[in-house]
């Protein structure tokens, strides 16, 4: 699972996002993702206007032989209003 939160927000001391007004922000999308290889698509929704995305890791499947994350590439389609 995946959340992702849009360049508007920040993060507080506490490792919270909060908004400019400093409330708690909420995610712009929070996904599960399949438990396979292959492309995965995860909608943003139109209308975003932002040039920093945060990606937060929710949860993950521990390997039975190594203890590590792999992500093995990110790619943003769309335009740009």
């Amino acid at each position: 699972s995946i959340a992702i939160y849009d360049g508007r927000c920040r993060i507080n001391d506490g490792g919270e996002f909060i908004d400019k007004d400093g409330k708690r922000a909420e995610p712009v999308v929070v996904k599960d993702l399949a438990r396979s290889m292959g492309s995965q698509i995860v909608d943003l929704g139109a209308g975003m206007d932002t040039d920093t995305l945060w990606f937060i890791i929710l949860d993950i499947d521990r390997g039975t032989k190594y203890n590590d994350l792999c992500i093995s590439e990110i790619a943003f389609y769309g335009q740009r209003q």
